[in-house]
């Protein structure tokens, strides 16, 4: 068919225009241009009001659209700052009534730590408020009381000194602390034999064994300024499987998703329910990754905002 349209139709190479009409067409828009942009200049400088207005909403505009989307970035789609960190999770139970709550109880922390196949380290964490009194100025920071899976969930190694050994876990052994880096600096003046140090926590004397590193994610807030580690009172209602009073986090061996930890952590809570009734019945365990955790308050007003920026409402 293309053939006979050739024949009845042959097509004929047109010539390339000329240089010199190819030089006319661009100066003729040039000029046009060049019109247009001293129109403008005229438009403008004759209403400097309304032209100052326009310039300021735009500069507006571009602004809060930039900083909207940089907070967006930053907030859900940049991942944890530690490595790997779309491999941690949080733990969450599930009450009676349906309401999902971030508080576990620690032996059953115990047992998805040495039940759950998905999952390579299991941590407990208490957040408090302690009164540090060092060169006789005592202050307030908030505390951390960890287990020992903390530094293996979060790949956590400390910049001087270390980490807690796995005899300081148990009630009773002599108190020792790890400090943030910046309170390392604000209140000891970044002193690097600040290892073995002796302060007053809580009116109880307790020996620095190391510093964390600069910016290191301090699971649970930022504002985190001692960890220190964790010890169940045998004779208090720590080891009560009813009482919901420890955070916990783990984190996933590679190459096991979120919904093969979900449905491990869920069996064994399910088994658990069924070997303490009192307890454990009727109560369920979720895991949710720590990133949609920590922004799951923020989540939705931020992608309502940025849709809102996006579509200039």
């Amino acid at each position: 068919f293309d053939d006979l349209l050739e024949e009845e139709h042959p097509r004929v190479a047109l010539p390339p225009p000329p240089p010199a009409a190819v030089r006319q067409c661009l100066e003729a828009a040039m000029s046009t241009l060049l019109d247009d942009v001293r129109y403008a200049v005229r438009v403008s400088v004759r209403h400097r009001l309304v032209t100052a207005a326009v310039v300021a909403t735009m500069a507006l505009g571009i602004g809060v659209t930039t900083a909207v989307y940089s907070i967006v970035h930053a907030v859900l789609l940049s991942p944890l700052p530690f490595e790997d960190s779309d491999r941690v999770v949080q733990f969450r139970m599930v009450l009676r009534d349906g309401r999902a709550t971030s508080n576990n109880a620690f032996p059953d922390l115990q047992d998805y730590r040495a039940h759950a196949q998905t999952l390579a380290a299991v941590a407990a964490v208490s957040l408090g408020r302690t009164t540090i009194t060092a060169g006789g100025v005592p202050e307030q920071h908030s505390i951390a009381f960890v287990d020992h899976g903390y530094d293996d969930v979060f790949r956590l190694r400390p910049a001087i000194g270390r980490f807690f050994a796995p005899e300081e876990y148990e009630f009773g052994a002599p108190r020792v602390v790890l400090i943030s880096d910046r309170l390392w600096r604000a209140r000891f003046g970044a002193d690097q034999a600040i290892v073995g140090r002796d302060v007053e926590v809580d009116r109880e004397k307790a020996t620095i064994v190391g510093v964390l590193p600069p910016l290191a994610y301090m699971f649970p807030g930022s504002d985190v300024g001692f960890l220190a580690p964790l010890r169940p009172n045998p004779r208090s209602f720590h080891l009560n499987r009813g009482a919901l009073w420890l955070m916990g986090v783990g984190r996933m061996r590679p190459g096991v998703t979120l919904e093969q930890t979900s449905a491990d952590v869920e069996a064994i809570a399910t088994e658990l329910a069924k070997q303490f009734p009192d307890s454990n019945g009727g109560l369920a365990a979720r895991v949710q990754s720590l990133h949609e955790s920590e922004t799951g308050d923020t989540r939705a007003t931020l992608i309502l905002l940025a849709a809102g920026v996006g579509t200039g409402v």
